[in-house]
């Protein structure tokens, strides 16, 4: 198969640790040994391995398959490819269910928190306003965090947000999502979950998971990567969501600006307050 960006050829050659990831999401109990035999030794695996395990790696096999399809494909990603993706996920778990938006109330382990209900067409507005719009990695690590409080599958949905939002970002030639922490992310979600103001510290968290800020010029350190990454990323971002993404003062934000100016890396905003950052070196 010809890929057509670098992203989904890397994703293609790594996808027994992109399995590996999301996989242990489901069932912490999930090796990374264990999911290469399950892929590439099946009968083996059936011998050794709780079927329960080898469930939740296929359909995630099965699931990256078809992102790195849909990714590599000139034709825009939707929602019925999000639904697609769910169905693939869990359907050994959920039957029929698979795939359907969620129409009745659950609970979510660790939090008091209970995820709204919505019609079919509310989940298709919602997620549709991202995805149709120009977007990049940080807005695509919030539409993670948004499919995942919202919950809108029956089962699966940490599952199907991570693989979806890959699929748009791989697509567009970004890095994806990745997941190498397992507790601490746990522990970001449930924040998030109770607090809509903590969405920062999860999309900061995924940042650093994926080494978002260290694909920003190795000659800018600390703050600066992270505040360059920020303004490359969202021309249209302020200073005070920066400061609240890296959880520093504007203060700080300003400073790391005006560097950023200096070195030649920006050239202020086209106007004050709602202009846009004009990004003079694209690396």
């Amino acid at each position: 198969m010809k890929f057509i960006n670098k992203q989904i050829e890397s994703l293609h050659d790594k996808y027994v640790e992109a399995i590996f990831q999301v996989a242990r999401i489901e069932d912490k109990g999930i090796t990374f040994p264990n999911t290469y035999e399950i892929i590439n030794d099946l009968d083996k695996a059936e011998k050794e391995i709780p079927k329960r395990q080898i469930d939740i790696v296929l359909g995630i096999k099965r699931a990256y398959q078809y992102v790195i399809e849909i990714a590599n494909s000139p034709e825009a990603i939707t929602t019925r490819d999000l639904q697609n993706i769910n169905k693939l996920i869990n359907s050994y778990e959920t039957g029929d269910l698979a795939g359907s938006w969620r129409t009745s109330t659950i609970g979510i382990r660790a939090t008091k928190y209970i995820p709204p209900i919505k019609t079919s067409e509310e989940y298709v507005k919602l997620f549709s306003e991202v995805i149709n719009k120009k977007y990049g990695f940080i807005d695509i690590c919030k539409l993670c965090g948004l499919m995942t409080k919202l919950q809108p599958f029956n089962n699966g949905n940490k599952r199907t947000a991570i693989c979806f939002c890959n699929a748009l970002l791989v697509q567009k030639d970004i890095i994806p999502i990745q997941v190498i922490d397992y507790t601490s992310y746990i522990d970001k979600l449930i924040n998030y979950y109770e607090d809509d103001d903590k969405i920062n510290e999860y999309i900061q968290f995924l940042c650093k998971q994926s080494n978002y800020f260290g694909m920003i010029d190795s000659k800018l350190d600390g703050n600066y990567r992270n505040v360059f990454g920020l303004i490359k990323n969202n021309p249209l971002i302020t200073k005070e969501q920066i400061a609240k993404i890296l959880n520093i003062s504007e203060a700080t934000v300003s400073r790391s600006v005006a560097c950023l100016k200096e070195m030649g890396y920006i050239n202020g905003k086209t106007s004050n307050k709602s202009g846009e950052w004009i990004v003079k070196k694209l690396i």
